[in-house]
């Protein structure tokens, strides 16, 4: 009996379906055109209709039809194989998730709300007077589909129970609620913002008061359908225009999302809590920087903090953009315009400038104090950028208490400060690494050829050097690349979590350490690039020639 992807592969030709997209033209028995994932003028991606398999000679990447949905839609291999399975009609029997049957009806209860809401709409003209009043334009109203729920308790519920969908179920996703008396509407006199998921299927809603009422916005409760930790508002509405330069704008709330959709820019916004790892993780297949837009108050700087954190945590490079007091991008658009929200974005700064900047401004009536001087130099220690340090540490003398006297002392008695400052943090660090393994840390040259070696993209290149005579020779760095290789002589296909399991517990400790090292304060680093490989490799060798 043929499984689940067997099944699919037989019913789905690679060819038509990669042809969606691309533009092939028949070359021999196969297929080629331009890759979809690189810049390229001279084909270099070709489609094997026989083995059903693609491949670009260029960027290296390939596989069958379930890689070329994983890395074309930016989904996980669950996600492919069910989209690929509703277009092939084929009935998943496999996995723990809801049938398929099941998934449908729930879907289903969620479309009619949503039509039971714009209908609610279309008929009330304080709710259209508001939504003028908030910039929303008729195109706009119907591209986000914008609904709204009457006050009444049981409008919503008397509509499904019309349509024959059962009102527990529709309880269980969210959009009644049970009492002794019966199943009320769960939200009431409330301009509704559907939440679709990356695949577009419609999983929850969110309700803006309109009159002042707090809270600001209530979201669907978690259901079988939505999962407010890992779902992000306007994602599937961003995804094609994260293709064209992979930079996500993060935003608060639904209205910045629209505002920015509207000037052109990705904008997606966590669902009324501080950004999630999952979020960020679900975010990280689309883009590989996240400029944070949050508003401009104290409310917002904190939350922006958390969202480097997050982002930071999987990897993603971060940078910020700095708003005036009372300034969201709601009201930036209405101020600047399209271009003028485009420019802030495109003038983004780095976390380190976005927090000096808080600083500046809630001390800019004194910035001679001691508390603003301690703070900075607090800040300054934290970053392992010793380049925007050194220009931060210039830029801010002129405003030391002694830079009239003489300002290139200060200067030099800034970086001091900062730079034991550092030190004291760093030997913290190294204490808490030794309490949790014996295996002593590698230097930085060794170190990246090690984080490079368990790096899919750079493996078979670098693997080998684990090997070489006398290049990494560390006590630490020696014990890692000892370990890798009895993993593995040859650069093994496993992933980097899968060879961390086969090694001993110490050594996994090692690892972490390793990978932590790169950046002790939990944020992203800059990535791995073959010139970087090179320049590490030529560092050691140098070396062994001295020693």
């Amino acid at each position: 009996m043929p499984d689940d992807r067997d099944l699919i592969r037989s019913r789905i030709d690679l060819a038509d379906l990669v042809g969606e997209r691309v533009k092939l033209s028949r070359s021999g028995k196969k297929w080629k055109g331009l890759c979809p994932f690189h810049a390229e003028k001279t084909p270099s991606f070709y489609v094997d209709s026989e083995l059903q398999l693609f491949h670009c000679f260029g960027c290296k990447k390939g596989g069958d039809i379930f890689a070329w949905v994983m890395e074309s839609e930016a989904v996980d291999f669950r996600e492919a194989i069910e989209m690929l399975a509703g277009r092939a009609g084929v009935e998943l029997t496999r996995g723990s998730g809801a049938k398929p049957d099941e998934t449908r009806r729930r879907l289903e209860i969620m479309e009619d709300a949503l039509s039971f809401f714009r209908e609610a709409f279309s008929s009330s003209e304080l709710t259209k007077s508001y939504s003028q009043s908030r910039g929303l334009n008729e195109e706009t109203l119907a591209l986000w589909q914008i609904g709204f729920a009457p006050a009444t308790e049981y409008a919503l519920g008397t509509y499904l129970g019309k349509k024959k969908h059962a009102l527990r179920e529709a309880q269980e996703l969210g959009l009644l609620t049970s009492t002794p008396d019966g199943y009320l509407d769960f939200f009431r006199n409330r301009l509704m913002f559907p939440i679709r998921d990356e695949q577009g299927r419609l999983v929850g809603f969110s309700g803006r008061s309109m009159d002042g009422t707090e809270p600001k916005y209530i979201n669907t409760r978690e259901s079988p359908l939505f999962h407010k930790g890992s779902t992000l508002f306007g994602l599937h509405q961003a995804r094609q225009l994260l293709k064209a330069d992979r930079r996500a704008v993060l935003v608060e709330g639904q209205m910045d999302v629209i505002a920015c959709h509207g000037a052109g820019l990705p904008a997606v916004a966590p669902l009324g809590t501080a950004l999630t790892e999952n979020q960020a993780q679900k975010l990280k297949r689309y883009c590989d920087e996240a400029v944070v837009l949050y508003d401009g108050d104290g409310a917002g700087r904190a939350a922006a903090q958390k969202a480097f954190e997050a982002l930071g945590g999987v990897g993603i490079r971060r940078s910020a953009v700095v708003l005036g007091a009372g300034e969201d991008p709601d009201t930036v658009l209405t101020k600047l315009g399209a271009e003028g929200l485009k420019t802030l974005v495109d003038n983004r700064v780095s976390p380190l400038r976005f927090r000096i900047s808080w600083l500046i401004r809630t001390h800019e009536r004194d910035l001679t104090s001691p508390e603003f001087w301690e703070a900075a130099e607090s800040e300054l220690a934290r970053s392992t950028s010793l380049l925007e340090v050194d220009s931060i540490i210039d830029e801010l003398s002129a405003y030391h208490p002694n830079a009239r006297v003489d300002r290139m002392a200060v200067v030099s008695a800034l970086r001091n400060q900062v730079n034991a400052r550092r030190t004291a943090r760093k030997g913290t660090r190294n204490i808490a690494v030794k309490q949790t393994g014996t295996i002593s840390k590698p230097r930085a040259p060794e170190r990246l050829l090690l984080l490079a070696a368990l790096d899919q993209e750079f493996r078979s290149e670098t693997w080998p050097m684990l090997a070489e005579d006398d290049l990494i020779v560390s006590d630490g760095g020696r014990s890692i690349a000892d370990a890798l290789l009895a993993y593995s002589a040859d650069p093994p296909a496993a992933g980097r979590g899968e060879i961390a399991r086969a090694l001993d517990e110490e050594m996994r400790i090692a690892l972490m350490s390793l990978e932590a090292s790169q950046d002790p304060f939990g944020g992203a680093v800059e990535p791995l690039s073959a010139a970087a490989i090179a320049d590490a490799r030529e560092r050691l060798l140098k070396e062994k020639a001295r020693r």
